[in-house]
């Protein structure tokens, strides 16, 4: 168990391979904080309180915490069992390096459990500016090629929120929202080939559902 860190309870970056799994938090600030450039990343059974961001994927990040940035490919999230977590489950921003997007590719999100105040899946130009094009590195980015499958977990806010510049080919399957707020919300940038299957809404909804 790691316990009490005030910032990020494990960070990694710039990084070839990297595997996590295992973990149970009881923290501060965001559990696991994942910067590029990267590739071949895989998380695995993890469990526990977090302040902030259950676990978050930047390619970019703010000023007093970029340490490194860059594109990310091949990413595996796995088997994630939050408990009454303070920020989003999954956390995804690409951003940018200051003249391009960054990018995500292969991205894949599976077995999602457990609670949040906020959203349980996120795909953001920044956090907490769903919609906003806000300025600086964390602005923006692409992701390229992901599946988000078998997502349980009950939310504070919306269930799934995407905001970056541009996503091709999103798969969502299989997911259980628990309360009433929108379940897919599009608030910004170009998306292309989106296949959604399996979505159950909450019994008397008064969700929006899908909103682009």
């Amino acid at each position: 168990t790691v316990k009490n860190v005030p910032k990020f309870a494990i960070s990694v970056g710039d990084f070839n391979g990297a595997y996590l799994s295992n973990i149970t938090f009881a923290t501060q600030s965001d559990g696991i904080h994942v910067m590029g450039a990267g590739k071949d990343l895989i998380i695995n059974d993890i469990k526990g309180f977090t302040g902030d961001d259950f676990i978050a994927i930047s390619g970019s990040d703010y000023v007093n915490n970029n340490y490194s940035k860059g594109d990310i490919s091949n990413i595996s999230i796995n088997n994630i069992y939050p408990t009454n977590t303070q920020g989003n489950i999954v956390v995804l921003f690409p951003g940018n390096n200051g003249t391009n997007n960054l990018v995500f590719r292969n991205v894949s999100i599976s077995n999602v459990f457990g609670n949040t105040t906020n959203a349980s899946v996120v795909a953001c130009n920044s956090y907490g500016a769903f919609g906003d094009p806000s300025t600086g590195e964390t602005a923006g980015g692409i992701v390229e090629n992901i599946s988000i499958r078998n997502v349980y977990g009950s939310e504070g806010g919306n269930y799934m929120n995407f905001s970056v510049d541009t996503i091709y080919n999103l798969t969502i399957e299989n997911a259980y929202p628990k309360f009433n707020n929108s379940i897919v919300n599009f608030t910004r940038g170009f998306v292309r080939d989106v296949n959604i299957k399996n979505i159950r809404f909450p019994n008397n909804s008064i969700s929006r559902g899908i909103n682009f």
